[in-house]
């Protein structure tokens, strides 16, 4: 965990805590990390999977103008931190073909 800020870098909202996210995802050789807060961390890897991630929204800058995570930057913003909700999975990233 990264501690030493208190401003998540992608939705500005002050947290207690934040998180190491892997610009290019570690599975595919990323060690760059940027410091966000838990909620920004879990949308990002639920609307994107891996190769998103690493192709098109590898640096702070592409997150940040991706029209998608936009919406999501102008709802989270809105919100205290803590206030309870889940990640939705877009439809892009959703599991196919789970067994049970």
């Amino acid at each position: 965990m990264i501690k030493e800020m208190n401003e998540c870098l992608l939705c500005r909202r002050e947290v207690p805590e934040l998180t190491g996210h892997h610009i290019v995802p570690k599975s595919r050789g990323g060690r760059e990390l940027i410091a966000i807060c838990k909620d920004c961390h879990k949308q990002l890897h639920a609307m994107f999977d891996n190769k998103a991630l690493e192709e098109e929204l590898n640096t702070e800058e592409s997150i940040l103008l991706n029209e998608k995570f936009v919406n999501y930057l102008k709802w989270i913003r809105r919100r205290p931190f803590g206030a309870a909700h889940k990640a939705r999975r877009s439809k892009s990233t959703k599991k196919r073909g789970r067994r049970g």
